[in-house]
């Protein structure tokens, strides 16, 4: 069993940073993915679990809310029965999605604005973010719409190894 898992709610094509984190993990490690382009895609990681699920943009809300909370049903199904040690969340909306009870110690990687704008996503990204072990901008600009916090910036041309050794450490 592996003790990390890292979750993103995008195709691996589309997560290129992911590799900043995979390449300091020292230990094996799985992924969780909504594998949306229903294509497959390699990895280093010891299991992948791709979600299957396709959204059409001209579906409605409610279509798409619906196909979110079966992505969620399935992560945590999978967080359940593997009992991670650490989940690195790629993305702002898979870890509002799974939310800060995990059983698990946790990292927010936030590289876009996502919902801020609706009171309900920001009070359970606020939650989260208050929550992590770690969360990881990449611009400066994100800190006008972000809950108050300390976050460290990576920006996606920075390597984690450039941040300094008291920030993060290869065992962290």
């Amino acid at each position: 069993m592996s003790k990390i898992v890292i979750i993103t709610v995008n195709n691996l094509y589309l997560t290129p940073y992911i590799n900043n984190y995979t390449k300091h993990i020292a230990t094996d490690f799985d992924i969780i993915y909504w594998n949306r382009d229903e294509i497959t895609e390699s990895s280093s990681a010891k299991n992948v679990f791709g979600f299957i699920g396709y959204i059409n943009p001209k579906q409605s809300k409610l279509k798409k809310i619906v196909m979110y909370l079966k992505f969620r049903k399935y992560v945590k199904k999978i967080l359940k029965s593997n009992k991670y040690e650490k989940i690195i969340f790629l993305n702002t909306m898979s870890a509002v999605l799974i939310g800060k009870n995990v059983g698990a110690k946790y990292i927010v990687d936030i590289r876009d604005y996502t919902f801020e704008h609706n009171i309900f996503f920001y009070n359970i990204e606020k939650k989260v973010i208050k929550g992590s072990e770690l969360s990881v901008i990449s611009s400066e600009g994100y800190r006008k719409f972000l809950p108050k916090h300390e976050y460290i910036l990576v920006h996606n041309s920075q390597q984690l190894e450039d941040l300094p050794k008291k920030q993060m450490t290869k065992e962290n």
